[in-house]
This record gives structure tokens, sequence and C-alpha cells, in this order.
């Protein structure tokens, strides 16, 4: 009796230890949950929690109408062999170490882009044949952890929902917020100015010419017109005549 009830406690604590180490086993990503704005990217890596294990193939699946993975770098160190094929929708990505790996490895990370402008949220799954191998090449179980990510969208593309009616007949109607344009500009305390009138600039007033209150001097006359003046040779002879007369008086004395 005493052998039965020991048999049957090495095989529950072998099931209890089998079921830890399947549970311990696994592919997840980091962060699980990972979100970016509209046209900018997240970093999500994906690791390996698992023993006895040298490497793998990953079929990597998402929406490729909410987000799109740009860049794949594989981690080297540990795995220096591998590869990455992309398509819309999925990234094929293999690994292989040099020997045989126990403990919590990163494979590499992803770069996701978000691509849709209004939001949205995916699903980045591990989907079939997604698989861990052994070094001989044998599958290792492992617990494929799914992620999602979120695209948050552009803040200029914001929508309005609207409900009309009521009861199980009510229809949703999404009124897209239009983009204010470039062309009206509203300045507080100012009207609008419309996109398609163009305001003809008024030519500024030529300023009237400066007179300045500025006195020609009176020109100075020639020589040539001097002696043009009535009467300037009458003196000239006259004096002359003079002159002379003097001249004979002073001789006489």
């Amino acid at each position: 009796m005493n052998k039965i009830i020991a048999c049957m406690v090495v095989l529950m604590l072998a099931v209890f230890a089998l079921t830890t180490v399947a549970a311990a086993q696994k592919v997840y990503l980091l962060p699980q949950q990972s979100t970016s704005a509209y046209s900018s990217t997240a970093e999500v890596e994906i690791w390996v929690d698992a023993i006895n294990f040298q490497g793998g193939q990953i079929n990597l699946t998402y929406d490729p109408a909410c987000a799109d993975v740009t860049d794949w770098t594989r981690n080297t160190t540990n795995f220096p062999m591998g590869g990455r094929e992309h398509y819309t929708g999925n990234d094929w990505i293999t690994f292989t170490a040099l020997d045989s790996l126990a403990g919590e490895y990163r494979v590499g990370t992803l770069t996701v882009q978000c691509v849709h402008e209004k939001g949205c949220e995916t699903v980045l799954a591990f989907a079939e044949p997604s698989e861990l191998f052994d070094a001989k090449g044998n599958p290792v179980a492992v617990d494929w952890q799914a992620g999602t990510f979120k695209c948050s969208g552009s803040t200029s593309a914001a929508t309005t929902q609207t409900s009309s009616g009521g009861g199980s007949g009510a229809t949703n109607t999404e009124t897209e917020t239009p983009t204010a344009t470039p062309a009206s500009t509203v300045t507080q305390g100012m009207a609008a100015v419309p996109a398609a009138s163009t305001i003809t600039p008024t030519p500024a007033a030529t300023p009237s010419p400066t007179v300045s209150a500025f006195v020609l001097p009176t020109p100075t006359q020639s020589p040539e017109e001097k002696k043009e003046l009535p009467g300037f040779e009458a003196v000239f002879t006259i004096l002359g005549v003079l002159v002379i007369q003097y001249m004979k008086s002073r001789r006489r004395e």
C-alpha cells in the first residue's frame, strides 16, 4: 500500500514538473501592447524563454491596413544566422544559434509603423507554421503569446460620430472634420478673407516735390557787358587828356 502511495506521489510530482516546464517555455512580444501615432513607429521585441532550443521560424501576421513592419533587426550576438522576408500583412523570420540554448533570449526587434490616419488596432499574431526547434531539428513545445499594436491615428483627421434614429434601426454616420484651409485665415476681431478673393494693393501716393526757399544770386556782369555801358570810353578819354595836361604842367615847372 505504501509503495502504491509513493508511486502516485512521484507520478504527481513528475506531472507537476512537466507542466511547470511547459508553462515556462514561451515566445512573446515586449511590450505586448504597443502603440504609435500616424506615420510614426514603435519598436517591438520578440523574446524566447525556453530550454534546449537552438533556433526557430516565425510567421508574424497583422492587418496591413492598420500597421506595417518596416524593419527587423536580429540579435546577431546569440543568433548569428537567420533571415527575414516581408510580405503584405506578414513577415517570415528565421533565427539559429551556434549551440543549444536554455533561458530567456531576445530574438530581435521589429519596427512597426502606424499606417491608418484615423486610428485602428491590430493583433500581432504568431501564425502557423511558427515553430521552435532543438539542436536535432525537433519541435520544442512553447506557448506562443500574441500581442497588439494600436495606431492612435492623426490629430488632424479627428472624426465625429453622430447617431440617427433609435432602437435596432439606429445607424452611425462618421463625419470627418474638415481641415482648415491655409488660404482663409481668421484673426480675432477681423472678418475672414475668402480664399478666392484677391486684394490689389493700392499704390502709394507719389510725394510732391519740395520747393526749397532758395534765392539764386544775382549773376555778375562779364567784362564784355561792362564795355557796352554807354559813356565808358568817353570817361576813359577825358581821364587820359587830364593826365597829359598834368604832365605838361609839371614839366613847365
